[in-house]
């Protein structure tokens, strides 16, 4: 779930050596949501590291996750990893939960800043500091784009499934110079949507789509035979 990312991801610095890093949501002692046993900790890392080899197949760029193995890793320690990878863009996995047994379907995630924010910031006036809050709307920008465009070739692929869209003040998109998304593929709680995420069919047409579309978005991608 998306919640734990409030505190996630500030301060990360655009480089080029890396074209995408994945962050599988939770691990370890932070389950997620979890339902029937079904842990979302561990249903994002398959879905990342399947993510993984799809990608091997379609392009020689890098692509770098947060982690390999059921381990915690601190909102401090994932800003570190994301930070070193020196990535150009970032998705983070998750899978939902909700009381509303019914609501199902998948949701794209980019940031904004709230009105009150830029307010006390144009107030401050400090000149550097604004500078760089216009360099972050560009990534937010970009990012809408990029969850626009996703939500479109998703809804293509699965025309019966809701594909919708959110922004969200999170830090993890907030405060990182660089494009992010945060992917909420499913719902646990909806019995239905839980099988389909659970099936191998849904879950490797859905990651690529996903690699598909961040291909053709990547520029120069040298495609693997």
């Amino acid at each position: 779930m998306i919640t734990w990312l409030v505190l996630l991801f500030s301060g990360l610095t655009l480089r080029a050596e890396c074209l995408l890093v994945v962050d599988p949501g939770h691990g370890g002692r932070d389950l997620g949501t979890s339902t029937l046993q079904i842990r979302e900790k561990d249903l994002a890392l398959s879905y990342a590291k399947r993510f993984l080899e799809i990608w091997k197949r379609l392009s020689s760029k890098e692509v770098r996750l947060t982690r390999h193995e059921d381990r915690f890793i601190s909102p401090e320690k994932r800003r570190e990893l994301i930070a070193n990878f020196g990535c150009q863009n970032v998705i983070s996995l998750h899978f939902n939960g909700s009381v509303i047994r019914s609501r199902w379907g998948t949701e794209i995630y980019f940031g904004k800043e709230t009105p009150s924010e830029w307010k006390e910031r144009l107030e401050e006036w400090d000149y550097l500091n604004i500078l760089a809050q216009f360099k972050q709307h560009k990534y937010h920008q970009e990012s809408a784009r990029w969850a626009m465009k996703l939500q479109r070739q998703l809804a293509q692929v699965f025309p019966e499934r809701p594909i919708r869209l959110g922004r969200l003040p999170l830090t993890i998109l907030q405060q990182s110079q660089m494009r992010g998304l945060v992917i909420e593929i499913g719902y646990l709680s909806n019995e239905q949507d839980r099988l389909k995420v659970l099936d191998p069919q849904f879950r490797d047409l859905f990651l690529e789509t996903l690699a598909h579309n961040i291909v053709a978005q990547s520029g120069k991608d040298l495609p693997r035979k």
